[in-house]
């Protein structure tokens, strides 16, 4: 996990600064090892100086949280000048080796390292499944995508139940206050059956105000669904719509109300909350802090823009159904009991 994160923060720290003239990258041959030298070099234009070089990374685990080794060296040494022209030279011949990454050489990059394995990965952890390998969920493709899905855990068959489930319900274009009180309670995620797990995609029990609402037959809620279309595209308007009614309804917030709209159009919404946020803000490199309020550009704006949202629909059954309800799904990867 360690290793895989790295390999996420660096393909987004090259995607950030790549068309910055001030940055270039150095990519050693692998048989020649890594680039991996340390120097960080600071002067006031005033002839003064001062100079780290040891282990830490430039990040806020190295200088906070990790045992580093370095040293500081500065205009006020004995021999400055000396060490000074050394670091320079160094520094000087590396900027001259380095270069700016173009468009092809980054989708390389990206390529390279999601295929790469993970060799830091022990033999007996190898049945930690996909989240040991490394990718990056804002880069990878369809079919990389498709596989981490369908590989990820046992639950995928009942989770495309569920969604299945729902789906029939919305479009037979049937208001949400006219189903039975048990279709309600599956759709809202409040119980589980003989028939399958309605907790999947966020289990929403622990809020009583809001399974009350569901079983009184609360008519916000079924008056927000229907400001959410059940084809064609979804609009910020229409989400703005559904939350503006939506906040009518006692003890619904954010995992209540992301439940419900993954359950009407899965392809567009995620439902949050406090079993999958940790990871998937980590991943999307989003804040913590989600609500009703920011939820649609924190979340579904970034989920817009990855590669394997924007594929085209896949011609095979298998692959139509999960690309169908492509968002929803991204509780199979982050979802941790």
């Amino acid at each position: 996990m360690a290793f895989e994160k790295k390999v996420r923060q660096a393909a987004r720290f090259i995607d950030k600064f790549r068309n910055n003239d001030k940055v270039r990258y150095i990519f050693p041959p692998s048989e020649k090892g890594v680039y991996h030298p340390k120097v960080y070099l600071f002067e006031n234009g005033n002839g003064a100086w001062e100079c780290i070089i040891g282990s830490p990374n430039f990040t806020r685990f190295a200088f906070e949280k990790n045992r580093e080794t370095a040293v500081l060296i500065s205009s006020d040494d004995n021999n400055a000048m000396d060490a000074y022209s050394t670091i320079d030279r160094i520094i000087t011949a590396d900027w001259n080796n380095g270069k700016q990454i173009d468009e092809v050489a980054f989708e390389e990059y990206k390529k390279n390292r999601e295929n790469r394995p993970n060799s830091t990965q022990e033999p007996s952890d190898q049945q930690d499944s996909q989240r040991a390998e490394i990718f990056d969920i804002l880069y990878i493709s369809w079919p990389k995508y498709y596989q981490l899905i369908t590989t990820e855990d046992k639950s995928l068959k009942e989770r495309l139940e569920v969604l299945k489930f729902a789906q029939k319900r919305f479009l037979q274009e049937i208001p949400f206050n006219k189903l039975d009180t048990l279709e309600k309670k599956r759709i809202a995620g409040l119980i589980k059956d003989d028939e399958a797990d309605w907790k999947f995609f966020g289990s929403t029990g622990s809020s009583g105000l809001f399974a009350h609402a569901i079983i009184v037959n609360n008519q916000n809620i079924s008056e927000a669904l229907d400001k959410i279309p059940i084809k064609g595209e979804v609009y910020k308007k229409d989400y703005e719509n559904y939350i503006q009614e939506f906040s009518q309804v006692k003890g619904g917030g954010l995992a209540t109300a992301t439940r419900l709209l993954a359950m009407k159009r899965p392809d567009y919404f995620l439902c949050v909350n406090g079993k999958n946020k940790n990871e998937l803000c980590e991943d999307f490199d989003i804040p913590k802090n989600i609500t009703v309020e920011n939820y649609w550009g924190r979340v579904v704006e970034k989920v817009k823009h990855c590669a394997w949202w924007q594929a085209e629909k896949p011609k095979d059954l298998e692959g139509l159904s999960v690309w169908e309800s492509r968002t929803a799904l991204l509780d199979v990867l982050y979802y941790r009991p």
